[in-house]
């Protein structure tokens, strides 16, 4: 028999089998072949592995029609064979427009394998709508119907699920989904008293909304297998539930309440916390809602609702005093908010707490002992650094951390309280013109002061002129003028001047501010005169570039000493160049008014918008002080080192930045990189390339791999050829879908050739 004519007959047999098996038996009865199934248009087949009858590929029964049950075609087959319709599943239509496949009705989406209307839209409660794959029913809701979950169940991630403590039970009778309905998440069908339940896991208890959540101060995760009660708002914070910054937990509300003077939503959820109210707070254009404390109560520092210090307190439904900051409702004819201990403690007004004095009897877990003071066996005393006045507190000194009341810093040493620019507040000398000398705030020189007894006195070897009351350097010994006004204000010995001599000289070399030392000489130097400069705009001692340093010294402009040499200071982008010069590395900011603000010209970089940028035909390469700028081809260069070397570019006799493999490579204007071509030579890996050798990459655009030119080659070098699974016709690497199509012919010629020996 001719193969053209086995193939006819074989196609005529598939397509009369497909047109004509019907049955008379349900899915699972006995068979022997196809003929013991058929019975109408029922679409039964024999499976002769297992001799029964099941509905063809693409179909199922349907065992729940009332009236004639039958294999219906699922959605996406075809539906139309010899212009006769099969059954279909509910919900579908043989759809011409698809060249009559079965597509689902409109407003209709596919399930698993039916058509369903979605979650939430209506339905109709005589049809089976709803999709139940996902336990969604068609629920009355009185005006409307729709699909939704039961009482017992909660929609999530596209299905619903039961909720703790509902009955779990297998699927009712009629359901399509044979499949038990999952308990929501952390919970599991748990037999209670005969009856089985959907139980939480662990310590986890349902929320309103019957889910399994942690609840107040209970152990959590960020993984989700522990999870806070949202509906509480409770967050995981260092593995407890927690209320989140802005809110505290309240047992009477069981639940975290926003704080007082937090933002709210009159509408939202979540309330506010005692004695207080969502009120509208208008401040200039802005109009919005804030917890408000009711009239005549302030917030606390745990932002709760409480009557002022000294206010009546006691009544019925009144709020509490302040007990977080120790006070107590006390008093005999009318009670008021005091102090606990009143005798020995004291009220901060501003930090509207009390606090117990200098000397005072303590205890821990008490009333706290007054600011930079502390409990020790059973008194409260002044921390190392402070000391006690006669109104038992406990005064600052100078750099000590303070609050906004200047009495903490000692006013007899003319100390305040100064903020650090946004990093708190230190003592300090109240005036600017003042320097601390250890003991006390002196006036520096040459600024204002007061010559009458009593004030505020000059810095040393400084006095207070009464012709133009300013503080002036001036020495006690006669014929000595050496004495001048540093940038900071002290009164030091000049630069190279004489010092160290009794009787003669007086005041030190400037040690501090300027860097300097009274040498053997009796003369004022840099503390390393071999290493370091004298700078006469400012006064100071510098280090020079590549001298010794240390971080008690200063270095030029420019510089920074780090491993105690004076190296290009990289913090603000500088790095030494291959001439000794610091320059700035590409994206580092840049100036043209700063001396080390420029762009190096060397380096191939210009100063675009303030940022050093590479010029046209260079690119950068690396990040930080590691970047630089390099050559693409045909751009100027000195040496390889200017080139893209990553691109496998090096600088050529002609100094242009050129293709390293030269005839064997071709350079790529989209890559900016030079490829290796056909049986052109190039690296095994790039692991293994010496420090100073040029990369040699094939095109794998190309199809190409660089391969060992023989087995026994152990170098890492090797020769450019067509990839595995590609072929080179005519210098080019060619495969993919050749290949595929020679199987696909040889595995269709083996099949008509099991046709015919069968026939």
């Amino acid at each position: 028999m001719h193969l053209k004519t086995a193939i006819i007959i074989l196609f005529a047999l598939s397509n009369y089998c497909f047109n004509n098996i019907v049955s008379a038996q349900e899915p699972g009865a006995y068979c022997d072949n196809d003929f013991d199934c058929t019975n109408g248009d029922k679409r039964l087949v024999c499976n002769l592995e297992a001799n029964v009858c099941v509905c063809q590929k693409g179909a199922e029964y349907d065992w729940l029609s009332k009236n004639e049950k039958t294999c219906q075609l699922l959605v996406g087959e075809p539906c139309r064979e010899s212009n006769l319709d099969h059954p279909r599943t509910p919900n579908t239509w043989c759809d011409a427009a698809t060249n009559f496949y079965v597509e689902c009705l409109p407003n209709y989406f596919q399930t698993p394998k039916r058509c369903a209307r979605p979650y939430n839209a209506t339905c109709d409660l005589g049809r089976r709508d709803c999709n139940e794959y996902a336990y969604e029913m068609c629920i009355g809701s009185g005006a409307r119907d729709i699909c939704g979950c039961d009482e017992n169940s909660i929609y999530i991630n596209g299905k619903c699920v039961l909720k703790a403590d509902a009955p779990c039970t297998s699927p009712s009778p009629g359901s399509w989904n044979l499949v038990p309905q999952a308990c929501s998440a952390l919970s599991k069908c748990t037999i209670i008293g005969f009856v089985e339940t959907c139980k939480c896991d662990g310590d986890l208890k349902p929320n309103e909304n019957g889910l399994c959540r942690v609840m107040h101060n209970g152990n959590c995760d960020l993984a989700g297998n522990l999870p806070c009660d949202d509906g509480r708002f409770l967050n995981c914070i260092n593995s407890k539930c927690s209320c989140r910054s802005g809110a505290l937990y309240e047992e009477a509300q069981d639940s975290c309440v926003l704080e007082a003077n937090r933002q709210c939503d009159p509408l939202g959820t979540q309330k506010c916390t005692k004695y207080s109210s969502c009120e509208l707070v208008q401040e200039g254009s802005a109009r919005n809602y804030f917890c408000i404390c009711r009239t005549g109560l302030i917030e606390n520092t745990k932002n709760q609702c409480v009557i002022p210090y000294g206010d009546e307190c006691g009544g019925n439904g009144d709020a509490l005093c302040n007990e977080d900051a120790h006070q107590v409702c006390s008093g005999t004819t009318i009670k008021r908010c005091t102090c606990k201990n009143p005798d020995h403690s004291l009220y901060d007004p501003q930090k509207k707490s009390c606090y117990l004095l200098a000397t005072a009897p303590c205890e821990l877990g008490g009333m706290p002992c007054g600011a930079n003071a502390e409990c020790w066996r059973g008194n409260c005393f002044c921390k190392d650094g402070f000391r006690h006045n006669s109104e038992g507190k406990c005064v600052l000194n100078h750099g000590m951390q303070c609050n906004e009341d200047n009495s903490l810093c000692d006013p007899t040493t003319f100390l305040a309280c100064i903020p650090n620019n946004g990093s708190g507040s230190t003592c300090q000398c109240a005036s600017k013109d003042a320097v601390f000398d250890g003991k006390t705030c002196k006036l520096k020189a040459n600024s204002p002061c007061d010559p009458l007894p009593g004030k505020q006195q000059c810095v040393d070897h400084a006095q207070c002129n009464q012709l133009n009351e300013t503080c002036q350097c001036k020495s006690s010994i006669p014929g000595d003028s050496n004495l001048i006004a540093n940038k900071v204000g002290e009164c030091v010995r000049k630069y190279n001047s004489r010092c160290n001599i009794a009787g003669e000289t007086e005041g030190d070399c400037d040690r501090d501010f300027g860097f300097q030392t009274c040498d053997q000489a009796n003369t004022c130097v840099c503390l390393e005169p071999e290493n370091m400069d004298y700078n006469s705009t400012d006064g100071r001692c510098y280090g020079l570039k590549n001298k010794p340093c240390t971080e008690n010294t200063l270095c030029e402009a420019g510089l920074a000493c780090v491993g105690n040499t004076c190296s290009c200071d990289s913090r603000i982008g500088l790095v030494e160049d291959e001439n000794g010069d610091c320059v700035r590395v590409p994206g580092s900011s840049c100036s043209d008014s700063d001396p080390f603000g420029k762009c190096s010209e060397k380096a191939y970089m210009s100063c675009v918008q303030n940022v050093c940028r590479c010029k046209d035909g260079y690119i950068q390469t690396g990040q930080g002080l590691d970047a630089k700028c390099v050559g693409n081809y045909n751009s100027p260069c000195s040496t390889n080192a200017n080139c893209n070397f990553n691109g496998s570019l090096v600088c050529n006799a002609n100094d242009k930045c050129d293709c390293a493999g030269l005839g064997d490579q071709e350079y790529d204007r989209k890559t900016q990189h030079c490829w290796t071509m056909l049986y052109g030579r190039c690296h095994i890996s790039r692991n293994f390339i010496g420090e100073n050798e040029v990369p040699l990459d094939c095109n794998e655009e190309l199809n190409l791999a660089c391969k060992r030119v023989s087995e026994n080659d152990g170098g890492n070098y090797g020769v450019c050829r067509c990839a595995d699974k590609y072929s080179e016709i005519y210098g080019i690497c060619t495969g993919g879908s050749a290949s595929f199509t020679g199987v696909t012919l040889i595995i269709l010629l083996m099949s008509v050739f099991v046709v015919m020996r069968s026939i």
